[in-house]
């Protein structure tokens, strides 16, 4: 009895599990959150910009739209669905949300996109803080605390505001060698869950400290490469239909340079 009452423990937890990460991935749920407004006092400053690269995602080189000079369109993601995921931490930044207001009688009901470059630690669960310009456009009234309705979406690069341009590109972290290498990429049109990092003759790159290459710490996969010759063979697979896309790294460990491949998700 012992055993079965453990087992069924086991399986019930489990579904709540998977309950919980299908939540905060999927985009056919649309939910229902609290909102407040940060960046206000740099808004002011006209340093917006700095608050989305600054960010936990830590995205550079993002469009106008995102980190100006034109709309600001970005938010911070809830900590529950930011970090809680067995795809790995910070698995939903770069993603694109579509925000309305929920209360209809008192706000201008309008949608608007954005998209994830930041974490709110502080924020409850389904919870979003907005960049002051989103705040303006959904709500309509003075800075506070309001509700919305959001949902995930698939990035558009090819909008009068698109949040990300054409294709996926890849950047190499600062600190990044052929012993720890920190590789992050961006303008992806659907999130990115997990990477499969292959040399020219196929063999699967040293993975044991991070199984899977799982995406790990705001939007960023930890590898090495040592001893390893390039080209690299890099495989993608999204969030949500983990569908993929592949090319090839050419060159060498490159810091600081953002680098536009040729592949985007369908």
């Amino acid at each position: 009895m012992v055993f079965f009452f453990e087992l069924y423990t086991y399986i019930i937890l489990y579904i709540i599990y998977i309950k919980h990460s299908y939540e905060q991935i999927n985009e056919n749920i649309l939910f229902t959150g609290r909102i407040t407004a940060y960046g206000i006092s740099e808004s002011k400053n006209k340093k917006l910009g700095e608050i989305a690269m600054n960010g936990s995602c830590a995205f550079s080189h993002l469009t106008e739209f995102v980190m100006g000079p034109k709309n600001y369109l970005f938010v911070a993601l809830n900590q529950f669905q930011y970090e809680y995921n067995p795809n790995g931490y910070g698995i939903n930044c770069g993603r694109c949300i579509e925000i309305q207001c929920n209360n209809f009688t008192s706000c201008p009901n309008k949608k608007v996109d954005a998209l994830i470059t930041d974490r709110c630690p502080e924020c409850p669960k389904y919870a979003l803080d907005l960049s002051p310009n989103i705040w303006n456009i959904v709500t309509g009234k003075t800075y506070g605390i309001s509700q919305v309705k959001w949902k995930f979406i698939e990035c558009n690069p090819n909008t009068k505001e698109p949040l990300i341009f054409q294709t996926i590109s890849y950047y190499w972290k600062n600190e990044s060698n052929i012993w720890s290498s920190n590789l992050q990429f961006r303008n992806f049109k659907k999130g990115i869950r997990k990477m499969i990092l292959k040399d020219n003759n196929g063999k699967i790159i040293d993975s044991s400290k991070f199984p899977n290459n799982n995406l790990l710490a705001g939007g960023n996969f930890y590898f090495k490469i040592n001893n390893v010759k390039f080209p690299l063979i890099i495989t993608l697979y999204n969030v949500v239909d983990a569908l993929s896309v592949q090319f090839r790294i050419l060159g060498q460990i490159r810091p600081t340079f953002e680098i536009f491949t040729p592949v985007q998700f369908l």
